[in-house]
């Protein structure tokens, strides 16, 4: 059976890590994450019980090799390791940064664990260890945090290869695909396993030369990266003559995996109907992210695709930017209707129609974008459509006189020969 992936919901304070004292490794890094997701998990569980203790520090534990054995595949001298690692992890006193240079230091000069301790329960070994209250705090509940895939990061060898994982996949679902950008010398203190040693004659840290750090270790980091996990990475550099003033990265999650994601964040429907429109997936499915309902993103691609179908007019040459328009003229009119008496003359923001739409149930919007639908239709298709109303109306004994006039003179725009006319489209998308 197929076991669930490790993801590690990292507050984004604790992904950059710069040594002050002492020295890490690719090794103990990676155990390092694998220690907060325990510490994190055990953390949920007991918030949820009601019985367990919840004053003083927390004291995690867990079997060793359930700790060890994702970092040491294979290697069956893991009390030696977790020996060797937890010593580093102990020693090591580093600086707490989050990717956004703006954000500058989250915490300084601060442990990464508390008392690590290996001890022996029947035929296991079990390690108990404590966090920094800190960090502690924010594992149990990150406001802003970075999924990191355990098991991808396992598979990376060198430290710069870790360390810049854990900075780019913050960035692997931004809509501009790049990171934050940063001096070199942040770079370099950020993807170095230990602090720079200091100048005796000015008294700052001597930094290895971006260029020389580059050629060592940030290009093979980017090719270990591309080469063994989920995302893409490139270097990008900006420069004042020729020398380099800032560096960030550009990320992107690699297709296959993209694809993948982007496959099970809709309806399998929906997802279908944006294929055979033309609209690619991540529009359909960054649209529902942002906070659009799966139902007004459904009609947008109604309309596009009966616009599509449409020949008495031209040929719809770019289907995706028709989808775009269509989409945002629904979601501003599902937002206008919902907040008009209230806020009249206002142009809804982004956030508010997310509001105005979560405050509407799915059958109001389906029934609001409908009518544009209907205006959508070419005017044999309104027709068509105005005949069927009147069908319906017979059926059910509601056809007034004044209704069957104005369908069949083509003035139903409002008023219940309107609503006739939304009924009768709605029935056709069953």
């Amino acid at each position: 059976m197929e076991q669930p992936a490790k993801i590690l919901r990292k507050p984004n304070q604790t992904l950059v890590i710069v040594p002050r004292l002492g020295k890490l490794t690719a090794a103990s890094r990676k155990l390092y994450n694998v220690v907060l997701h325990t510490s994190q998990q055990q953390l949920l569980r007991r918030a949820a019980d009601e019985s367990s203790e919840k004053g003083g520090l927390p004291v995690f534990e867990c079997r060793l090799d359930e700790i060890v054995r994702p970092v040491e595949r294979g290697s069956s001298n893991l009390f030696s390791l977790a020996k060797k690692y937890l010593t580093e992890l102990e020693a090591v006193k580093v600086d707490w940064e989050a990717p956004d240079q703006s954000q500058g230091v989250a915490w300084e000069i601060m442990r990464l664990i508390v008392l690590p301790k290996i001890e022996r329960r029947g035929q296991h070994l079990w390690l108990k260890w404590a966090l920094p209250e800190r960090i502690t705090e924010a594992l149990h509940d990150p406001q802003f945090f970075t999924s990191i895939d355990l098991e991808r990061l396992c598979d990376l060898k060198s430290y710069a290869a870790v360390a810049l994982y854990e900075i780019c996949a913050r960035y692997k679902t931004n809509p501009r695909g790049v990171t934050s950008s940063n001096p070199p010398e942040w770079w370099v203190e950020a993807l170095s396993p230990s602090s720079a040693p200091i100048d005796k004659v000015t008294g700052q840290r001597k930094l290895r030369e971006w260029r020389k750090f580059k050629a060592e270790h940030v290009l093979k980091a980017i090719a270990e990266i591309n080469e063994k996990t989920d995302l893409q990475i490139d270097l990008k550099e900006q420069k004042r003559g020729l020398a380099v003033s800032a560096v960030q990265m550009a990320v992107q999650m690699k297709a296959s995996m993209r694809t993948q994601k982007l496959a099970t964040q809709v309806s399998v429907e929906t997802a279908a109907q944006a294929v055979r429109l033309g609209v690619p997936l991540h529009d359909v499915v960054g649209a529902v992210a942002a906070g659009t309902s799966e139902t007004v993103v459904k009609v947008a691609m109604d309309r596009a695709e009966a616009r599509a179908g449409r020949t008495d007019l031209a040929e719809l040459e770019n289907p995706r930017a028709y989808f775009r328009k269509v989409l945002n003229e629904t979601r501003q009119m599902v937002s206008g209707e919902s907040t008009r008496s209230s806020v009249p003359d206002v142009i809804p923001s982004e956030r508010s129609e997310s509001v105005a739409e979560a405050h509407l149930s799915d059958e109001a919007i389906r029934i609001r974008t409908a009518k544009e639908a209907v205006l959508e239709l070419s005017p044999e298709q309104q027709q068509q459509l105005a005949r069927e109303a009147l069908k319906m109306l017979t059926a059910r004994g509601t056809a007034t006189p004044s209704i069957t006039k104005r369908l069949a003179e083509g003035k139903w725009q409002a008023g219940p020969a309107m609503q006739a006319m939304v009924d009768a489209y709605l029935a056709t998308q069953v």
